[in-house]
């Protein structure tokens, strides 16, 4: 349901490579997808989510897989996570999150 692609100026000679394959990349996903138990956040979990500040990622970290100065090694269910929140609390996360990737030295 969500996708993150950095596609810049130097890529601009393969896009019609790429466009074809992203089309075939998503049917294969789409696919893999029927039947599959869908992730449902517990509501306690996104009430605390949306009703916080970037300070949260302290708490999820268990749930993330680490503190949020690395990546971590499965994105599913914090993809599946993400989706089911509103879009300024995504936002919230995402920006906390790479701004602990890129500058792990300004957490507590």
């Amino acid at each position: 349901e969500n996708m993150h692609l950095s596609v810049g100026p130097h890529n601009a000679h393969n896009i019609d490579e790429f466009v074809a394959d992203l089309r075939e990349v998503t049917a294969q996903v789409r696919a893999a997808q029927q039947g599959v138990e869908p992730f449902v956040m517990p509501a306690e979990l996104r009430d605390f989510i949306v009703n916080s500040g970037p300070e949260v990622m302290d708490q999820l970290g268990d749930l993330l897989g680490g503190d949020g100065s690395t990546l971590p090694g499965k994105m599913e269910d914090i993809n599946l996570m993400l989706n089911q929140l509103p879009a300024d609390s995504r936002e919230m996360l995402l920006g906390e999150f790479i701004n602990r990737l890129y500058n792990p030295d300004t957490q507590q």
